[in-house]
């Protein structure tokens, strides 16, 4: 069998391989009534399909100049922080383009910080409803996708623009100044006036206050003349 796990979610995986092997798959599973559903993909990446095509991948990738990462990151193929040295080598985006996407690993090592904000940058929210999946029983921790789900007949900009004030209220520091590129914008410190407290008691006392709403009950509400009840606008 050419079937590979492609995607470890945790909670669920992805299975890549040959149409053929991929439909007896979805048989099988059927007829156990194990849930399962097709991820409609042109190729079988993270699975073996794609040996035949490693090692020009691999040179091709050798072409191509290298850094080590300036901004941390997780590794997809360790499930851990991506170490330096391992960017640079042609090998590690061959072996990345072949094996298990460690998507459970990462997001374990990811929740041992405490109060984190994951925002998802990309289209739709599928790797939120996946993060939310660790998170629910880890409190402290929230998430925010930028892009609106096809289905949500939202303006963009006024999605993005809501997300963005929510990251603010959850304590993510905006660049405004990158926010607002060539505007001048003015700071006014709200409000424009103190709230200055002050306190007017009244001289009362709960008794006497009781006995004189006892005796406005007392009196009639009606003119004293019944020609007096009525009257014409």
């Amino acid at each position: 069998s050419r079937l590979s796990i492609a995607i470890d979610n945790g909670t669920s995986c992805i299975i890549a391989g040959t149409e053929a092997e991929v439909a007896a798959l979805e048989k099988h599973m059927n007829e156990r009534k194990i849930l399962c559903m097709r991820v409609p993909s042109a190729y079988a990446i993270h699975s073996g399909m794609t040996d035949p095509i490693l090692k020009e991948f691999e040179q091709e990738m050798a072409r191509n100049p290298m850094h080590k990462p300036k901004i941390p990151f997780i590794s997809n193929l360790t499930g851990t922080w991506m170490a330096g040295e391992e960017a640079v080598k042609p090998a590690y985006w061959a072996n990345h383009l072949r094996h298990t996407v460690q998507f459970a690993g990462g997001m374990k090592e990811l929740l041992k910080k405490e109060q984190s904000v994951f925002i998802e940058i990309g289209p739709a929210h599928d790797l939120s409803a996946l993060a939310g999946r660790y998170i629910e029983k880890e409190p402290g921790h929230l998430i925010i996708n930028l892009v609106r789900h096809p289905n949500q007949q939202v303006p963009d900009v006024l999605y993005l623009l809501n997300k963005i004030g929510r990251m603010w209220l959850y304590g993510v520091q905006i660049d405004w100044h990158r926010f607002y590129p060539g505007q001048k914008r003015k700071r006014i410190p709200l409000p424009t006036y103190p709230f200055e407290g002050q306190n007017y008691w009244l001289d009362w006392e709960p008794g006497k206050l009781g006995a004189g709403i006892a005796r406005e009950k007392t009196r009639s509400r009606y003119p004293a003349i019944m020609s007096d009840w009525c009257y014409m606008p």
